[in-house]
């Protein structure tokens, strides 16, 4: 899950986001003859053993940097996702356009960290204020726990398996290429363009409730 495709251009190498790994075969959109290279750029977290039922969603999402630990060391996978989280790794996910204006929310600061992701989410309509704002710090949805039907708000991991599913589900229906892995042999691949292949999505461990 940690491997990705990165695309080189004369301004460096940048890892393709929407792509995904079939055993030694790389599935990506791609647009036009480019060059490109295979990174194993997986991260490792000290809380979130071999074990845990999120740990392939967790690898995948911060192999492409879509989610960030709070630490070197620590991803802290029961944290609760903020708005601010989710709306950036959105914009991760479009790799960070510019917006076409500030974010009109009295609550997002011009110098807020998420408030280029607010700006790009609410300028496409993608997301909306509250009435009173943005609610940067709201946590993002709830979920039933517990015999005594308690609503808890869903946690990192749990954001992190949805996207994996989002990508490995859309992934197929785009103009895809396959690209053959050459990590032993140190090759890059050049690609002249783009076609239309079948994707075969990599089998994830099904999710299992920790509780």
């Amino acid at each position: 899950s940690g491997t990705v495709l990165m695309l080189i251009t004369n301004e460096g190498a940048k890892i393709i986001k929407k792509s995904s790994l079939d055993g030694k075969t790389l599935t990506a959109k791609l647009d036009g003859s480019c060059t490109l290279m295979v990174k194993d750029n997986s991260k490792t977290f000290s809380d979130v053993p071999d074990n845990y039922w999120g740990k392939d969603a967790i690898a995948f999402v911060t192999a492409r940097e879509l989610f960030n630990g709070i630490s070197d060391d620590q991803f802290a996978p029961a944290a609760p996702m903020t708005r601010a989280m989710l709306v950036t790794v959105l914009h991760r996910l479009e790799d960070t356009p510019a917006a076409k204006a500030d974010a009109a929310f009295p609550d997002v600061d011009a110098a807020a960290w998420y408030a280029d992701a607010v700006a790009w989410a609410s300028g496409n309509g993608i997301v909306t204020g509250t009435g009173s704002g943005f609610e940067p710090e709201t946590e993002t949805g709830t979920h039933h726990t517990g015999e005594q039907g308690d609503r808890n708000p869903f946690g990192k991991s749990e954001i992190a398996y949805s996207f994996l599913l989002l990508l490995i589900a859309h992934i197929p229906s785009l103009q895809t290429s396959r690209i053959t892995d050459h990590r032993n042999t140190g090759q890059r691949n050049t690609h002249p363009g783009q076609q239309d292949e079948t994707f075969a999505a990599k089998q994830i461990r099904s999710r299992k409730q920790s509780r």
